[in-house]
């Protein structure tokens, strides 16, 4: 599908997200950044780029996305962390009420 609207930002944009909240960060990183290419001021593509850098080691990039995107959401320091996306795969979520 992606390759028959190579250039739907909105759909590149959902499978870098999906891709991060699934730990595959280096084609979530490409998602992210094919789309950042047309449309540097996506704050959400910038926070899956953030997350799939800082997952992947590259700190100094991560920090380079997370400055735009809070440059440009309005963020303060203390809440840029806070707003980046969640990528613990749903099945390592713990729920309290299975261990009662």
């Amino acid at each position: 599908m992606l390759e028959a609207d190579a250039k739907n930002l909105a759909l590149r944009s959902h499978l870098a997200e999906l891709l991060c909240r699934a730990g595959r960060h280096e084609e979530a990183l490409e998602q992210a950044r094919l789309v950042l290419e047309q449309k540097p001021d996506d704050v959400a593509c910038l926070g899956y780029a953030a997350v799939s850098a800082e997952a992947l080691g590259q700190q100094e990039r991560a920090a380079s996305y997370f400055r735009l995107r809070d440059a440009l959401s309005g963020a303060s320091r203390g809440a840029q962390r806070a707003a980046a996306p969640t990528v613990t795969p749903p099945s390592l979520s713990l729920n309290p009420e299975e261990f009662e």
